[in-house]
């Protein structure tokens, strides 16, 4: 069998990884090819030309009428829907009506996220969600599938395939247990500090916390960088919780493994609210279970059908403030009468089931391999 990934422009080292991981599972079936589509030269009429509404982005479409030949399936990562991409699709179906066209939806729905996080950000991607809401209702006509973390059945009246993001488990270590202390509880959270990560609201929770006889320390770890790190700083600073709120920046490796180790619970996403998701996906959740380390959760973490994990906490999906108390029961709870060691193995063989690489990648080799 013959595949194509298809990968449009540049992506973060997270992104990269994820394909490369992604590819590794898709070559035990196939013989699966690598195409990245950049852009054309931007030239100043091209500049011109990608904000009006109903020209194409300016991606180097020649790229994939040249090197794609004969394929049995296209495995596509989600780009704005223009008339190049419906084109190029329309085109694939012709030549080739046996070829499985997938797309991966990263994000759905992705419409405040992509193309409408504030009123500045609205106008300047208005050219690209014009060009977006006209071709993709269209897409019906020539995707297969759409694979979503979200738990739709159906995209755009497309069938979807759901699946989450995937991590490698054997790469990633557990964390160092022997580093808990009695009298501290750690929570970590490893992000690029995005909008939809929502942290201002374990940070006014701990100023709340600490107004109101607190029973134990509570020290909030931030690893990462972005564009939310100088409200979180200011917040932190105006509850007068420098003590308890640690900025690391961005770390890797050993230095980022040394912060895990300090670390009892982890923080997923709390923010997605914003753009109207209610399903968590990100990447960190299957790298926090990994670590073997419990999950504080904004949303319902996807491909998990029982909702009542011991070792994950769902908040409410909304601006509340995080009540401290309920995460120290919380971890109570997990560790009555269980060894660290214990509950690390379980939350760990807990990632392998659910997040490992060929588990989540496994409904999408069924449906090629039909």
């Amino acid at each position: 069998m013959k595949g194509y990934y298809v990968f449009f422009g540049t992506g973060s080292v997270g992104v990269r990884k994820k394909i490369n991981m992604q590819l590794y599972e898709l070559k035990k079936i196939s013989d699966i090819e690598l195409i990245e589509v950049p852009y054309f030269e931007r030239t100043l009429w091209r500049k011109i030309k990608s904000f009006m509404p109903f020209c194409s982005c300016g991606f180097n479409y020649h790229v994939l009428y040249e090197q794609i030949k004969n394929p049995d399936y296209l495995y596509i990562r989600r780009t704005t829907a223009d008339k190049d991409f419906y084109q190029f699709l329309m085109f694939i179906k012709k030549k080739y009506p046996a070829c499985k066209i997938v797309v991966e939806i990263y994000t759905y729905p992705y419409d405040k996220d992509d193309y409408n996080r504030n009123i500045s950000h609205h106008i300047r991607m208005l050219p690209y969600y014009q060009r977006d809401c006209h071709y993709r209702v269209k897409l019906k006509n020539v995707v297969d599938r759409f694979v979503t973390y979200s738990d739709d059945d159906k995209i755009f009246e497309v069938d979807t395939i759901k699946s989450s993001n995937g991590v490698s488990v054997n790469d990633i270590l557990c964390h160092n247990v022997k580093n808990r202390k009695d009298n501290i509880l750690s929570l970590v959270a490893v992000a690029g500090m995005q909008v939809h990560h929502g942290y201002e609201r374990l940070i006014k929770g701990l100023g709340k916390y600490y107004k109101s006889n607190p029973s134990k320390i509570v020290i909030f770890h931030l690893v990462g960088e972005g564009p939310e790190i100088p409200k979180y700083k200011r917040l932190t600073l105006q509850l007068g919780l420098s003590e308890y709120i640690r900025f690391h920046g961005k770390k890797i490796g050993k230095e980022l493994d040394d912060i895990y180790d300090e670390s009892d619970i982890a923080i997923g996403s709390l923010g997605l609210y914003k753009y109207d998701i209610y399903c968590n996906s990100t990447l960190k959740v299957g790298e926090y279970l990994a670590k073997g380390l419990p999950i504080v959760s904004g949303a319902y973490i996807s491909m998990i059908e029982d909702k009542m994990v011991p070792f994950i906490l769902t908040l409410p999906n909304d601006s509340s403030d995080v009540d401290i108390n309920s995460i120290i029961s919380f971890y109570k709870s997990i560790y009555n009468n269980t060894s660290p060691v214990e509950v690390a193995t379980q939350i760990r063989r807990f990632a392998y089931e659910h997040f490992d690489m060929p588990i989540v990648m496994k409904p999408i080799i069924d449906y090629l391999e039909k």
